[in-house]
């Protein structure tokens, strides 16, 4: 009688136990998905009063929407914005929940991320600064060699704009700690 109630009792304990697993896993996909859904809307919210603003004509009229075409990004400015938000949010959801489920260590990942955020930004600015700078360089020296005779002046042009890309890579690279 007393193995049949140890067994009982090991049973009981081991039953709670993945009951209280089940309990963690349900309320943290119910979470995850209510926050996806709160992301989602932060999105489409931001997004919709960018463009409102006409943040995707002005954009446009300074030639940031052609730099994102050329770099095969078919998506506008503001929805753009919207995109980097919504990832935001999910960092900061995935974070969060990671700590709910007591998964310390995450913290520190998370931390790492966001620290390092403000060097890829400004890497991203540099470069494409850069390549706006390279463009107009590239275009004065070859109206300018043109405008000499010199019959090298294409090569000659896009050499120089390479160039700059180039160093404005390198110095986005150092930014980033590479």
């Amino acid at each position: 009688m007393i193995e049949i109630n140890t067994f009982l009792q090991s049973l009981t304990v081991v039953s709670n136990k993945i009951f209280l697993i089940v309990l963690n896993i349900a309320i943290l996909l119910s979470l995850l998905l209510v926050s996806l859904l709160i992301a989602r809307g932060i999105q489409l919210l931001i997004s919709s009063a960018l463009k409102l603003a006409k943040l995707d004509k002005a954009m446009d009229k300074i030639g940031f929407t052609a730099i994102l075409h050329k770099g095969d990004i078919k998506r506008d400015p503001s929805d753009l914005i919207g995109d980097i938000a919504y990832w935001i949010i999910i960092f900061i959801i995935i974070g969060s929940l990671a700590e709910f489920l007591g998964l310390g260590g995450s913290a520190k990942i998370f931390d790492g991320i966001l620290a390092y955020l403000p060097a890829v930004m400004s890497a991203a600015l540099v470069l494409g600064i850069t390549a706006i700078i390279s463009g107009v360089v590239g275009t004065l020296v070859l109206l300018i060699l043109g405008n000499f005779g010199v019959s090298y002046a294409k090569p000659i042009a896009r050499f120089i704009s390479y160039s700059l890309v180039v160093f404005g890579f390198i110095v986005s690279l150092s930014y980033l700690g590479i």
